[in-house]
């Protein structure tokens, strides 16, 4: 009965069926004739390893926490728009239920836009807490670049509501006065709450640049969120300065400081 189906319902009762159950009828389907249906066993079996590889990579990032946290409430913390010429830089920091299902969860760098934003949605909703900070360009230029990152991780983890026992935060440095807090380097790629921490802060800090976007029009701050793609120098040669851009970094534009300021005007 099986074989004599259209392959688009071969499909729909395969995939109703565990991983298990499911080979016995994709080893029928490799001895078909018709090429459609040894392309579709192929493609099932293709799915299922992706699957599983999303699962034991989701299972490496919950084990690294869980050995952190031993018993405990963790939070990640992560930061995004560390380098841009222009907008804010913003930190999340998020407390995941024991036992987040999430496999294909990641660093927010190695997503689509469209699987962060599923993330985004699925974290917010589940997550037993989650905070969100952001400082503006003028901060960055008045205390530099690594006091703000150090401001918005600190704040984004006093928001928590319950308050983190074990802080997890992404890089080298931690910022002074967290306490009860590990740095991991690349911990967006080793720890499932900072890598939920990575997604919301950045669907957060890229829908707040796709809304500067029509403010301040001719930056391309919605295809570039900010950083230095080379239609957004053209731009800044062209225009000057918007008052979202960080005057500290636009040397690399600009040979000095005069003439950031005449620009400006």
């Amino acid at each position: 009965m099986f074989l004599r189906l259209k392959l688009e319902e071969q499909r729909a009762s395969l995939e109703s069926l565990e991983p298990e159950q499911r080979e016995t009828w994709l080893r029928l389907l490799d001895e078909d004739p018709r090429k459609g249906r040894r392309d579709l066993a192929k493609s099932m079996r293709r799915r299922q390893e992706r699957l599983e590889s999303l699962e034991a990579r989701c299972r490496m990032l919950q084990d690294f926490d869980a050995d952190m946290a031993q018993g405990r409430l963790l939070a990640g913390v992560d930061e995004v728009g560390r380098g841009p010429l222009a907008g804010p830089v913003t930190a999340a920091a998020v407390i995941l239920p024991p036992n987040f299902q999430a496999p294909g969860l990641d660093d927010s760098k190695r997503l689509s836009a469209e699987a962060r934003e599923h993330w985004d949605q699925l974290i917010r909703e589940q997550a037993l807490a989650w905070a969100i900070a952001d400082l503006p360009a003028e901060s960055v230029d008045d205390v530099g670049i690594r006091e703000c990152v150090f401001r918005v991780m600190r704040t984004a983890l006093d928001d928590l509501e319950p308050a983190a026992q074990v802080v997890l935060v992404d890089g080298r440095d931690i910022p002074p006065g967290m306490q009860n807090a590990k740095a991991v380097i690349d911990g967006d790629a080793q720890s499932l709450s900072v890598a939920a921490a990575s997604v919301i802060a950045k669907v957060h800090r890229d829908a707040i640049m796709r809304d500067y976007d029509s403010k301040y029009p001719g930056y391309d701050f919605a295809g570039n969120k900010g950083y230095g793609s080379a239609s957004h120098l053209q731009a800044l040669r062209e225009k000057g300065p918007c008052p979202l851009h960080r005057r500290s970094f636009l040397g690399r534009i600009f040979a000095d400081s005069e003439e950031v300021a005449r620009r400006s005007r």
